[in-house]
């Protein structure tokens, strides 16, 4: 019932609520430049990245906004962060006109899409395909606006995974739907 909104001179991330169409300050200390924000539905957090020099990658804790730094990338002038299907989260830096994605907090940014031109706030794409004879495949893409030469790039997302399962005529001893189920993952590098 929430939106947030992010006022990058200002230093201040609004909330407006959908309930009684109200817009009041969430959140106004412990940020600066806030930009591109994510809703991490799983740990009901927002994450922030900033348009400055060295920002951190803060989150935004709900229902109170609790200003948390999340990871230190020493990257400068981030725009755009996600979270993709497989929890990765990725972000645009101005600075090197590059996204990045992180698998863990422990894992360093690592570079995924090069030679971009002011990557801004970007969006994934996902579809599902099935067959008849059980393989399920997965499409997924990260649409990436270019504001410096007002183009869009359309890139598949790395490691996606094609699962195959087979129901078993059987049941189990508890009769759950695992108990019917054989599954195979095969992950696709690109």
């Amino acid at each position: 019932g929430n939106v947030y909104i992010s006022d990058t001179q200002a230093h201040i991330i609004f909330r407006y609520s959908v309930a009684d169409a109200s817009v009041h300050p969430f959140v106004t200390n412990g940020i600066l430049n806030p930009n591109g924000m994510a809703f991490d539905s799983k740990h009901n957090r927002i994450l922030l990245v900033s348009y400055r020099e060295n920002p951190p990658i803060q989150t935004l804790v709900l229902p109170e906004g609790e200003v948390k730094t999340l990871l230190q990338t020493n990257l400068g002038y981030l725009d755009g962060i996600g979270i993709d299907n497989n929890e990765a989260i990725y972000f645009s830096s101005w600075q090197t006109n590059i996204i990045y994605r992180i698998m863990s907090l422990t894992s360093r940014p690592y570079p995924v899409y090069r030679n971009l031109n002011g990557p801004a706030d970007f969006t994934f794409y996902s579809s599902r395909s099935s067959s008849y004879s059980g393989w399920t495949t997965y499409q997924n893409k990260i649409y990436i606006p270019n504001f410096n030469s007002n183009s869009i790039a359309v890139k598949e997302l790395p490691n996606l995974p094609d699962f195959f399962e087979s129901y078993l005529g059987g049941g189990g001893e508890y009769g759950d739907p695992s108990d019917y189920t054989i599954s195979w993952m095969i992950t696709n590098e690109i």
